[in-house]
């Protein structure tokens, strides 16, 4: 059970590679995108404030994940 992000890139593709960056309230999550686009930053959750892939922000705000929750977000570059 984990929090997971999805990185497309502008043509809504999975982003194999990409290198995701998620700012916690408290703290902060790292990892690397597999060949599905899928980023699983092994945490069980919280609220995210922000996103951040390949150093481009692609989510800012407050959102609550929890458990098995995938957040899908988009790099336009």
């Amino acid at each position: 059970m984990s929090v997971r992000i999805f990185v497309t890139d502008r043509y809504s593709r999975p982003l194999a590679r990409a290198k995701v960056f998620v700012w916690w309230e408290g703290s902060t999550s790292n990892a690397e995108t597999d060949s599905s686009g899928i980023a699983d930053l092994r945490c069980s959750g919280g609220v995210i404030k922000s996103i951040k892939v390949n150093g481009y922000e692609v989510a800012s705000g407050s959102r609550r994940v929890g458990n098995d929750d995938t957040v899908p977000v988009q790099l336009n570059r």
